[in-house]
C-alpha cells in the first residue's frame, strides 16, 4: 500500500474503514431521500392545501406579508441571484463541510451530530 495512503489512514479518527462507513450511510441517508422524495411526485395537490393553510395561518396572526416583500425585491436580480446562491450553499456545502469538520477534528461529537 503507498506510503501516502497510510499515512492519511494514521490521521483519520478511526482510520480507513470508518471513514468508507461514514460515506455509506451518507449516501444511503441521501438514496432514501431522493426515493421519498420521488414518492412525493404525482402529491402536488396536498402540498399546495397545505401552503394554503400555511396562508391562511400566517394571514390570521397578521403575518402574511412575503408577496409584498417580493414584489419589492423582484426587480433586483442580482440579489434574488445571491439568496439564490446562499440558500444553495448552506443546504448543501456548508452543512456538509460542517459534517466533515466536525468527522476530522470533533470526532467525539461527530456520531452525535450525524445521527441528530
Amino acid at each position: 500500500m503507498p506510503a501516502l495512503i497510510v499515512r492519511i489512514g494514521d490521521w483519520l479518527p478511526r482510520g480507513w474503514p470508518d471513514l468508507f462507513r461514514q460515506l455509506l450511510l451518507y449516501v444511503l441517508a441521501d438514496t432514501f431521500y431522493e426515493m421519498a422524495r420521488g414518492m412525493a411526485d404525482g402529491r402536488a395537490n396536498i402540498a399546495f392545501a397545505n401552503g394554503e393553510r400555511v396562508i391562511d395561518t400566517e394571514r390570521t396572526l397578521g403575518l402574511f406579508f412575503e408577496p409584498g416583500l417580493q414584489g419589492l425585491l423582484h426587480n433586483f436580480d442580482w440579489l434574488i441571484d445571491f439568496a439564490n446562491t446562499i440558500y444553495l450553499n448552506s443546504q448543501f456545502t456548508v452543512a456538509l463541510g460542517f459534517l466533515i469538520w466536525m468527522y476530522l477534528f470533533r470526532n467525539d461529537y461527530y456520531y452525535f451530530f450525524r445521527n441528530m
